[in-house]
């Protein structure tokens, strides 16, 4: 790649970050935010070799002391500009995921997945007016049923076997969390939490610290219990069924 090239594409990745900490209500000055984040280009048949994720646009992976964290982008994917700043929102989500609550592990997968592919949907429409492309499909017809499996397949464990599972995981992930952000309905207060990225990136630190992942959530989020969270998510699926006006709307999908 040129040096023109390699410059576009790290000024792609500063205005996607910004964009990610304050979704996630993280300051840039946080020292934990100072180390560089490198972007690894490969070609493509390198690329599936070594992530062992061929098809997707990115992968990224945390430092382990010799190396700072890294993403990995296949060449082709940099080429179209939309996916590429999503996958960048998506994937730098993530990383400061791991900078700010290192033990993350204890942290559900429909969770992690779902503010990062919300981040690179949020940043997608900022920039381009379009969402995660391959979201909405799997949101059109989704039952409360995709909804149970997807957070069992997405517990503390990556039970997904292959990228039509990962996706339809990833998609109904992110769209648990984006009803949180606009549909759940709050006592007094409306229906949902504008900052709900900025709630879980501080519940997630809370179970980092020790905390298990439900009294994590019920403190940042007014109290709310993730089981009746998730149960009301399910219940929503189910009662907007055929009716893509009461489940997009308000929301991004809309």
């Amino acid at each position: 790649m040129t040096d023109a090239q390699l410059n576009e594409i790290a000024l792609r990745a500063c205005e996607a970050l910004t964009f990610d900490l304050k979704e996630l209500g993280v300051v840039a000055e946080d020292p934990l935010m100072l180390p560089a984040v490198r972007i690894v280009v490969l070609d493509d048949a390198t690329y599936g070799a070594v992530t062992q994720a061929p098809g997707t646009y990115g992968v990224s992976y945390a430092g382990d002391g010799a190396y700072g964290d890294a993403i990995v982008v296949p060449e082709s994917g940099t080429k179209y500009v939309v996916d590429f700043d999503d996958t960048l929102a998506h994937e730098l989500t993530h990383i400061v995921q791991g900078r700010v609550a290192p033990n993350n592990y204890y942290v559900t997968w429909f969770l992690l997945e779902g503010t990062a592919t919300l981040s690179g949907t949020q940043y997608g429409m900022l920039k381009h007016k379009t969402p995660t492309d391959f979201v909405p499909g799997y949101l059109v017809n989704a039952t409360g049923a995709d909804a149970t499996l997807t957070f069992d397949r997405y517990g503390l464990e990556d039970k997904t076997t292959n990228l039509g599972e990962v996706g339809h995981d990833q998609a109904i992930s992110a769209f648990f969390v984006e009803y949180l952000r606009v549909k759940h309905p709050r006592p007094d207060a409306g229906a949902g939490f504008p900052d709900v990225q900025s709630r879980l990136m501080q519940a997630m630190v809370q179970v980092s610290d020790g905390a298990d992942e439900p009294t994590g959530f019920a403190a940042h989020m007014d109290g709310l219990a993730e089981e009746e969270a998730k149960t009301a998510f399910t219940e929503f699926l189910d009662a907007t069924v055929g009716d893509s006006q009461a489940r997009f709307s308000g929301t991004l999908f809309e």
